[in-house]
């Protein structure tokens, strides 16, 4: 008998049990990693939000709405310190802030590494 090429994956017997798997030809597996499993935490997100409002604080003159940015962020904080924040709502609040501060560089920056942060725990 001739051998067989084969490339899929060929188990008998067992369990199997992974977190990425590819088979075939080109493949890749990858784990995406969320913030939490890395160490990420509620503190974490306190640390980011802080620093969102200290840039909003420092860009103020370069941002026509800053004092609704501002506003905004305490809605996020408010949000948040619930047992279960709501999603949609502290997703929206972010993307109305990250729309209002694409101009600054630096506190985009700041917008997008909170949501990551938050996407990740709720």
């Amino acid at each position: 008998m001739h051998p067989v090429e084969n490339n899929g994956l060929i188990m008998r017997g067992g369990s199997f049990t992974a977190e990425a798997v590819a088979i075939g030809d080109r493949a890749r597996a990858v784990k995406k990693t969320t913030y939490r499993e890395l160490g990420g935490s509620n503190d974490d997100v306190a640390r980011l939000l802080a620093a969102v409002v200290e840039e909003l604080r420092q860009h103020a003159s370069e941002l026509p709405n800053s004092v609704e940015l501002l506003d905004a962020t305490d809605v996020v904080a408010r949000e948040m310190t619930k047992r279960e924040p709501n999603a949609l709502t502290v997703n929206a609040i972010l993307g109305r802030i990250a729309a209002g501060v694409q101009s600054v560089g630096s506190t985009a920056a700041a917008v997008a590494a909170l949501s990551d942060a938050i996407n990740s725990i709720i």
